[in-house]
């Protein structure tokens, strides 16, 4: 038993288990030079796509960096081609593999 548990023995009847939850925002997230680098992005996307990479929602992402959702489209489509994935979800992919290159 780990002592800093032993004052809650009382209310469990058999082993217990400690389950430590880390938050993993900016883990594996690239710094902006790197993702310019390796695909060419603007500042503007770079920007854009490390606030998704952060776990914004587009509209989120594009209110933090005050731009329009037009705009934040726009960018979004444009570091879609450069870094040739298809979705949101496949970006974030892409970003954490290139982050542990």
């Amino acid at each position: 038993m780990v002592p800093a548990l032993a004052p809650f023995e009382r209310f469990f009847a058999g082993p217990v288990v400690l389950l430590l939850v880390e938050e993993p925002r900016r883990a594996g997230i690239p710094t902006e030079a790197s993702l310019r680098q390796a695909f060419a992005l603007t500042n503007a996307e770079t920007r854009l796509a490390l606030a998704l990479a952060d776990g914004s929602s587009l509209a989120a992402a594009a209110e933090g960096l005050q731009i329009t959702r037009h705009t934040a489209r726009a960018h979004l489509k444009s570091i879609f081609a450069k870094t040739q994935v298809h979705r949101q979800a496949e970006l974030v992919v892409a970003l954490r593999k290139l982050s542990q290159s």
